[in-house]
């Protein structure tokens, strides 16, 4: 028997049985179909602990280097702790080092970098530290308009009279102390060729 770890529950399961079944076995249900691989329902995030390489097979190169792997084909060798995807982002204290006015209702916010991240990612953002009350858990996920390479973290708020998160964050001056959570997002950009053409969408 060797210890499993997910989403923070511990329990004991056999070794060499795969990850879903181990986690079925605890009343912890996945999203699941075909269960061979293929439609890929089951994605968790090993963070510590042996991958086996089938449980990757067919995934982008983003989502390997984020340590995904389908729980399916993941048989346990050993110690492993995994969580759902979702779970992933960690929350870091940060510091409003700069803020500007873009329009009349943008406002650029720039933050101390407590992490490194990839283009394409975002972040949740906090309107400030602290542990208890309903206060506690309003955020409001922005994309990131800084470059990767920069020693801050970027975003731009449109700030709505009636919203619950970005009047707040207006008020914010500098040297304010908040909370964000992240890096966030599968689909980042990978610079194979800077000469490669792109076709981008979005929804929302």
């Amino acid at each position: 028997m060797v210890q499993v770890e997910f989403d923070r529950q511990l329990f004991s399961a056999e070794d060499g049985v795969n990850l879903l079944s181990a986690l079925a076995q605890q009343g912890i249900k996945l999203p699941r179909g075909c269960r061979a691989g293929i439609c890929q329902a089951c994605l968790v995030q090993i963070t510590q602990g042996l991958i086996p390489p089938n449980a990757q097979e067919g995934l982008s190169p983003a989502q390997i280097k984020l340590g995904l792997a389908m729980a399916c084909r993941c048989e346990i060798r050993g110690a492993l702790r995994a969580q759902t995807p979702q779970e992933s982002a960690e929350r870091f204290d940060c510091e409003l080092i700069q803020r500007q006015w873009l329009t009349a209702e943008i406002l650029q916010l720039c933050l101390s970098k407590p992490f490194d991240y990839k283009a394409g990612q975002f972040i949740r953002l906090f309107p400030w530290i602290t542990t208890t009350g309903p206060e506690a858990q309003l955020s409001r996920c922005y994309s990131l308009a800084s470059l990767p390479a920069q020693p801050h973290l970027e975003v731009h708020v449109r700030v709505l009279p009636n919203g619950q998160v970005s009047p707040l964050l207006a008020k914010l001056r500098l040297g304010a102390k908040l909370q964000v959570q992240g890096p966030m997002g599968r689909c980042f950009y990978q610079a194979k060729s800077l000469d490669q053409p792109l076709l981008l969408a979005a929804i929302g």
